[in-house]
């Protein structure tokens, strides 16, 4: 099933690449971008698919029905393009295009070398390795099992949007079974299209070398590369927003339905991957605003009419969703936990968050991020500051575009999520763009940067790089050394505490049995126990469970609340209460029996 679940995945990928080709033929960067916004459609429509038919009533949402259809896609466009494709071989075969890129002795293709090197290294963590990390397990990983298992969406899947978890379940189905690894797939493919996006939107608005410089600044910075062997979707989510950009940057700048529509589709599918896209309906909205001069009734009817189509396919992808936990009275739109709340960072040094987090998102990037912003905010002043061939006024547009897109998220992010560096990757393009833009702007002004040589050129990329990989080199090396490795020796690595104790759990107590967990993180491997997690205070919280499972971090949390479990913890020696069975490790997480109350 492995060998026909690979190639499903892939095909999952790029079955609407050729509808991309066909409605952006004509646009400037033609072939990343139809690759870009093929991948995010091929991807987003197929997780919106999985969406409808797992909420018909019954279980419909199974492989037979769900994995053939990239392939019918792929097959249609295939016929229907038989004769492009035959001129594309042959291009391939007599045009020397793609041998002018290749040549060794230019810094883009080693840079580019370089970045598909870092995209590598993270698709060998996130497909050699099994899920490890704490939201996947919580929540991406555990909802995409429930699905698989039941064959459909229920009732108690609400408000947080399934686009990621569903391209999970996607691989699980692809592979016959809950296979990780195959589902890691999904994860290295939209954290390929998030670099090729920067390089993307930043050649939409400025030169291929602040292009090429903004795709390494982003393969090289630090919490880039951690994040993105995570498996959590904030990067994917960010990919969404690159090429939303992307589609209303072109919208601006000619004024064609077709833009609108894919800005506002794709507005719609970065929703549906985190509700934290609402940013877009504003960002949007300013578009048809910016075209209105030179003002009159024929052009304002015709802009209001393309944002008015933009924002329906945006409510027509996302908005069922979120009517349906509103239906049911669920929370519409997930807030923060109370805990993480409790470190969030309103102080002006958070705002400059990359300079202030330099620590996380290396100085390089930090840095020019920095000097991009300041440089792009003067341009606005004096447009000729950004030495680009557009007239003033295009130029204060794009930055006006750009700000609606970055500046609402940033400042909702200084007041509420400052406790994740990983939340501001929703607008990584944007960033990295203006960073491309400060140093391709610095190379232009100085003579010394200029006539840098392209080895040196090179040698600071790899530099870079490397030390941006090194940390994750571990996968490669296991990958290379020991391909067989178990998934078990691979847990007790990764995740030693809460994979033993997930362990013992199913070789020691009946599938069944109810547990109180504080590991949120344990429902992904024992999905077959009634399974609660939290923090009891109290003993009656406890009661009518079989299992009460602690963990070391427990007391912090709850004395950070203003809580305590002093009334359980003084009583976890009482035989007639509880019986400990077993402990992870001197500092790890411990079972008990529950005898009482």
């Amino acid at each position: 099933m492995i060998l026909f679940g690979i190639p499903t995945v892939i095909a999952a990928c790029v079955w609407l690449w050729p509808l991309a080709r066909r409605a952006l033929r004509g646009s400037p960067c033609f072939e990343p971008l139809a690759f870009a916004v093929g991948l995010a459609l091929s991807l987003g429509l197929l997780s919106l698919a999985m969406m409808w038919i797992g909420l018909l009533p019954g279980a419909w949402l199974r492989g037979w029905i769900v994995l053939p259809i990239p392939w019918l896609g792929l097959i249609v466009w295939a016929w229907r393009g038989r004769n492009e494709i035959a001129a594309w071989a042959r291009r391939a075969r007599n045009g020397l295009h793609w041998r002018e890129w290749l040549r060794v002795e230019s810094p883009p293709f080693w840079i580019g070398l370089l970045c598909a090197a870092v995209v590598a290294v993270i698709a060998v963590n996130l497909i050699s390795y099994p899920f490890y990390t704490y939201d996947v397990l919580v929540r991406y990983a555990a909802d995409a099992r429930d699905v698989f298992t039941r064959a459909r969406i229920a009732p108690a899947l609400t408000g947080y949007p399934l686009g990621v978890h569903l391209l999970y379940a996607f691989g699980f189905m692809a592979a016959g079974a809950a296979n990780d690894h195959v589902a890691g797939m999904m994860s290295a493919a939209l954290i390929a299209g998030m670099v090729i996006t920067v390089w993307v939107v930043t050649r939409l608005l400025f030169t291929t070398r602040a292009a090429w410089v903004a795709a390494l600044l982003t393969a090289s910075a630090p919490v880039f590369v951690n994040w993105a062997t995570s498996g959590y979707i904030d990067i994917p989510n960010g990919f969404y927003h690159g090429v939303t950009f992307a589609m209303a940057y072109l919208w601006l700048a000619r004024g064609e339905a077709r833009y609108a529509l894919l800005a506002g589709l794709l507005g719609g599918l970065a929703l549906w991957v985190k509700h934290s896209s609402l940013v877009l309906i504003p960002a949007l909205a300013v578009v048809p605003l910016l075209r209105l001069w030179p003002l009159s009734f024929a052009r304002a009817r015709r802009e209001m009419a393309l944002g008015a189509m933009a924002l329906s396919a945006m409510a027509l992808a996302a908005a069922p969703w979120f009517a349906r936990s509103y239906l049911l009275g669920a929370e519409v739109f997930p807030a923060p936990s109370t805990y993480d709340a409790l470190f969030v960072d309103h102080s002006l040094n958070a705002l400059i968050a990359f300079w202030y987090r330099r620590g996380e998102w290396g100085v390089p990037f930090a840095a020019t991020v920095l000097a991009g912003m300041l440089l792009w905010a003067a341009a606005f002043v004096w447009p000729r500051l950004a030495g680009l061939s557009d007239s003033e006024g295009d130029v204060r547009r794009a930055i006006l575009l750009w700000a609606a897109f970055v500046i609402p998220y940033h400042l909702i992010w200084w007041w509420g999520f400052t406790y994740q560096a990983r939340y501001l990757f929703i607008s990584l393009p944007m960033y990295a763009a203006v960073a491309g833009f400060a140093v391709d702007g610095a190379a232009d002004r100085i003579p010394m940067l200029a006539r840098t040589p392209a080895a040196a050129t090179v040698i600071v990329a790899a530099a870079l790089i490397g030390s941006a990989i090194r940390p994750r080199l571990g996968a490669v090396y296991y990958l290379l050394t020991d391909p067989l490795r178990s998934d078990d020796v691979k847990l007790t690595r990764l995740a030693k505490d809460s994979w033993l104790t997930a362990k013992y759990v199913r070789e020691k107590i009946p599938p069944g049995e109810k547990l109180y967990v504080m590991d949120g993180s344990l429902a992904y491997w024992l999905y077959d126990y009634e399974l609660t997690a939290g923090y009891p205070t109290r003993l009656n919280d406890l009661r009518g469970y079989d299992y009460y499972i602690v963990a070391p971090w427990g007391e912090s949390v709850l004395s950070a609340l203003g809580a305590s479990a002093d009334e359980i913890n003084q009583s976890l020696d009482d035989p007639t209460l509880f019986v400990e069975l077993y402990r992870s490790s001197d500092e790890g997480q411990t079972i008990y029996a529950v005898n009482g109350p």
